[in-house]
C-alpha cells in the first residue's frame, strides 16, 4: 500500500520549500523538515512500536539492526520537532502513508468512525470550554480532543473547535477535496461511513487498532451468524470492518478507515491502545503503546495522511500533481490555524 509514498512525500516537501523559503537569503528556520524511512517495511516498520517493528536478521523481531534503524528514524523526527519548538514554540507533524482500499485520502487524527459520527455533539460543548481556557491542560481534557492527536491545537489563538480542524473549510480533508482529490473526513464527506450500510455489508468484524498493518483480513459469512439481523448499523468502533464476499475481494469495505498509527500517538497523543504503564514517556523505543512523549504534550499536534493508489501514486505525473495539491492544503492549513507563513 505504501508504494511510491516516499516519492510523494518528497514532492510535498519540495513543493512546500519555496512557499516558506522563497530565496536563499531568507531565514531558513521556516523550512519544513522531511524524514523518510528507506528500509522496506517488511524488515522495519517505523510506524509500529519498536518491539514489534523489526524483522531483520532472518525474521528476528529483536534484530539489533532493525532496532538501530527504527531508533535513527525516530531520532530524526524528534530532532526536527525539537528544532521547530525551539524556533516557533509548536509544530505539526504530518505522517504520509498509502492505502488501496478507498479511492480517497483518509485523514487520521486518532479518531475512529464512531468518533467522527458523534463529533458534532461532542465538540460544540467541549471545544467552547477549551477555547475559553487557552492554556488548558490537555491531559485533563475529556471527549474528542483527549482522544485525538490534535489536542495541542486547542492552545492556538485561531482555535474555535475540533470540528473546524477535522472537517471545517480549512481542514486538510476539505482543502484536498476542493482541489479535486476526494478526502475523508471533510465537509463533503464528514465521516468514513455515515449511513446505515447493513444492506451492503451484512455482519462485519472489526479490528481494534488504528494502523493499516494491524488490520486482519478475517471473513465471516452473515448466513452463518444468527445475530446478523441485529447489526442494524455496523458503522461504529475502530478503523476497519471486514467481511466475507465483498466485491473487491480484498477484505475491505466502505467502513475501512485508517485513523492513525503509533507515530501519531507518540508525537501527537490521543487514545491509547494499551496500558500507560508500558512506557516511561521519555523515548519512543520505551513505549509499547501510542502514549505521547511527555516533552511534546501541549506543543505537538499530528495528522496522518493515508493516500489512495488510483490516480495519485501510479505515475510520476500523478505524484507530482497530487503532491503539489497536498502541499497547498498543508500550507493553507498551517497559515489559517498557526498563522505560519
Amino acid at each position: 500500500p505504501d508504494t511510491n509514498s516516499a516519492q510523494l512525500a518528497w514532492i510535498i516537501y519540495q513543493s512546500l520549500r519555496p512557499k516558506y523559503h522563497p530565496s536563499e537569503t531568507t531565514d531558513n528556520t521556516n523550512y519544513p523538515s522531511l524524514v523518510i524511512g528507506k528500509i522496506h517495511r517488511e524488515k522495519v516498520d517505523y510506524a509500529r512500536p519498536q518491539h514489534t517493528s523489526c524483522y531483520c536478521d532472518g525474521g528476528d523481531s529483536s534484530s539489533s539492526n532493525g532496532r538501530r534503524a527504527w531508533d535513527e528514524y525516530h531520532s530524526a523526527i524528534q530532532e526536527a520537532l525539537d528544532r521547530a519548538i525551539e524556533n516557533h514554540g509548536k509544530a505539526h507533524l504530518f505522517d504520509i502513508h498509502g492505502q488501496n482500499h478507498r479511492d480517497a485520502t483518509e485523514i487520521g487524527h486518532m479518531l475512529t468512525n464512531s468518533d467522527l459520527v458523534c463529533c458534532d455533539s461532542l465538540t460544540k460543548e467541549e471545544s467552547a470550554a477549551v477555547a475559553a481556557q487557552a492554556k488548558v491542560d490537555i491531559t485533563s481534557m475529556n471527549g474528542i480532543l483527549r482522544k485525538s492527536s490534535i489536542g495541542a491545537m486547542s492552545k492556538l489563538q485561531s482555535f474555535t473547535s475540533a470540528e473546524d480542524i477535522i472537517r471545517g473549510p480549512y481542514s486538510i480533508g476539505t482543502l484536498l477535496d476542493e482541489s479535486g482529490y476526494p478526502a475523508v473526513p471533510s465537509r463533503q464527506t464528514p465521516c468514513p461511513c455515515c449511513a446505515n450500510c447493513k444492506s451492503l455489508v451484512g455482519t462485519q468484524r472489526q479490528s481494534s487498532s488504528g494502523s493499516d498493518d494491524d488490520v486482519k483480513n478475517k471473513s465471516q459469512d452473515p448466513k452463518n451468524n444468527e445475530d446478523a439481523d441485529d447489526h442494524t448499523c455496523p458503522c461504529t468502533g475502530f478503523d476497519a470492518k471486514v467481511w466475507g464476499g465483498n466485491v473487491n475481494g480484498n477484505g475491505f469495505g466502505p467502513c475501512s478507515f485508517f485513523w492513525g498509527g503509533n507515530t501519531l500517538g507518540i508525537y501527537g497523543g490521543g487514545r491509547q491502545r494499551k496500558s500507560v504503564s508500558s512506557t516511561d514517556g521519555q523515548s519512543p523505543s520505551s513505549s509499547n503503546c501510542s502514549t505521547q512523549l511527555l516533552k511534546y504534550q501541549g506543543f505537538i499536534a499530528a495528522t496522518q495522511i493515508e493516500t489512495p493508489w488510483k490516480g495519485t501514486r501510479q505515475t510520476d505525473d500523478q505524484i507530482d500533481k497530487f503532491g503539489s495539491a497536498i502541499a497547498n492544503a498543508i500550507y493553507t492549513f498551517m497559515e489559517h490555524f498557526y498563522d505560519y507563513r
